[in-house]
């Protein structure tokens, strides 16, 4: 009975319950509101991404796309100006390798270099432009997966090497002659004024600087590294910054970010990034001098070449780790070979692929002043400054100087600012731990430049940006 009762008991109270709020739902309310409301809230990552293309020259030969309808489709015509002679290697109309337009590059398919059959005396270039969209970036070009092999041995090779030639697995010498130099092929106005403008009639990138990306270094345009031997090129990376913040400064740019919408300094930032949608030219030209040796015959020199771009943005210390967006576009593959009086057969190979890695210690180059003015019977004196890196290895350092082939001469000097020497410098390299006087002479009246990089090794690796020197000589 008491079970029945309490179950009763709570039956009516809820009913009691539902009769009130019938009673309060009947009533009319007006309760004041507001709502305020935020939609289509997302998250969406940015992306970096780089594009790459290239136009080929070969003894005056450049590689050509004569449309989807020839066969072969790329072939070496000649350079404007230039009458090629019936024996003229290579060849008119056959087929090339080096020059596509704009695009991410693939395995094996986009070959910077590819040579077969190098002779002494051979020489040629490579226009390589870097195209970052999206966002600002970070660049830096690696060498990988170095070759360097004997390949055959040509009896003039084995002697020329003391029977020492081994095929295949033998150390080769081509890369004890073949050199490269790689300059900023920005032309006669500051930075990059033709990355968005068509072609002009006369062959040019654009009407706007008609010296940008021809292929010609000139007096205007910085030199990144001069005349290295192959053999001195060792797998590493070399970041693009220093050289392109350099430049901002030698030439007074005044805008950091680097954009002037295509104007003076236009793609040249103040720390050296990358801007988007600029066209970055570059030079890169390599030569095997007529004095190379049969020892040299079919050797085969290859690496891969990495062109990579990181983020710039909350990014101060690039290519460090793995936690940044990151595009270094495909792989490719180039050959070259050398030859003294046989052919040459090997392969080099250019690529671009992903990777990081890590912050070595660095140097930069600076000079007592960038102008000098003398007359032709004086030798004019200027002090070269080293400031490395804690931990970078000063003592195999050198300073390399050029006056790129105007005729003067370079002679040791003193820091205090005298020419102790009347004897010229064989090599134009001068060792340096700290600080360095150098001399220059130039016996006929006119204006130069000096080039002055610093080398890791006499014939090495330029380290940091180079410093060119104006030269005022006369009579």
């Amino acid at each position: 009975m008491i079970k029945t009762f309490k179950y009763r008991n709570l039956t009516l109270g809820l009913f009691a319950l539902g009769t009130v709020g019938l009673i309060v739902g009947g009533a009319t309310t007006a309760f004041y509101n507001d709502v305020e409301r935020s939609t289509g809230n997302t998250f969406t990552t940015g992306g970096v991404n780089l594009r790459v293309d290239s136009t080929s020259h070969y003894n005056n030969m450049i590689c050509t796309d004569m449309g989807s309808s020839a066969d072969p489709r790329y072939q070496w015509q000649s350079e404007s100006g230039f009458t090629p002679t019936p024996d003229h290697y290579p060849v008119v109309g056959t087929a090339c390798d080096g020059t596509w337009s704009e695009t991410d590059l693939e395995d094996g398919v986009h070959k910077f270099f590819n040579f077969n059959d190098l002779k002494p005396g051979d020489f040629g270039e490579d226009t390589i432009s870097l195209h970052v969209y999206d966002n600002p970036a970070w660049g830096r070009f690696l060498l990988e997966n170095i070759i360097d092999s004997d390949n055959t041995c040509t009896s003039p090779e084995q002697s020329a090497e003391s029977g020492n030639c081994v095929e295949n697995t033998g150390d080769g010498e081509i890369d004890n002659y073949l050199t490269f130099a790689l300059w900023l092929d920005q032309g006669s106005i500051p930075g990059f004024q033709c990355g968005d403008l068509s072609a002009s009639s006369n062959g040019a990138k654009c009407d706007t600087d008609p010296t940008e990306g021809d292929n010609i270094r000139q007096d205007t345009e910085p030199v990144v590294n001069n005349k290295v031997l192959v053999s001195q090129l060792n797998a590493g990376s070399l970041e693009l910054a220093p050289a392109l913040s350099s430049v901002y400064q030698a030439f007074s740019c005044d805008v950091s970010d680097g954009n002037t919408d295509y104007g003076v300094c236009h793609g040249l930032a103040e720390d050296g990034r990358m801007v988007p949608s600029v066209t970055y030219y570059f030079g890169v030209a390599w030569n095997l001098p007529l004095s190379t040796g049969n020892d040299a015959q079919t050797d085969t020199f290859g690496a891969d070449m990495i062109f990579q771009v990181e983020q710039h943005r909350n990014n101060p210390t690039p290519f460090t780790g793995n936690n940044s967006l990151v595009n270094s576009n495909g792989t490719g593959s180039t050959t070259v070979s050398g030859g003294t009086t046989n052919s040459g057969t090997g392969s080099t190979t250019s690529t671009t692929g992903s990777g990081t890695g890590s912050t070595s210690p660095t140097a930069t180059l600076s000079v007592s002043t960038t102008t000098l003015s003398g007359t032709t019977t004086q030798k004019i004196n200027f002090v070269a400054t080293v400031n490395a890196d804690p931990g970078f290895d000063t003592s195999n350092i050198v300073v390399a100087v050029s006056d790129g082939g105007a005729g003067g001469s370079f002679y040791n000097g003193t820091v205090s600012g005298q020419c102790n020497s009347n004897t010229v410098d064989a090599d134009n390299e001068f060792a340096i731990s700290s600080n360095k006087g150098i001399c220059y002479q130039n016996t006929t009246a006119g204006n130069y430049t000096i080039t002055a990089t610093l080398l890791d090794s006499p014939g090495g690796l330029a380290v940091g940006s180079p410093v060119d020197i104006s030269v005022n000589v006369t009579n």
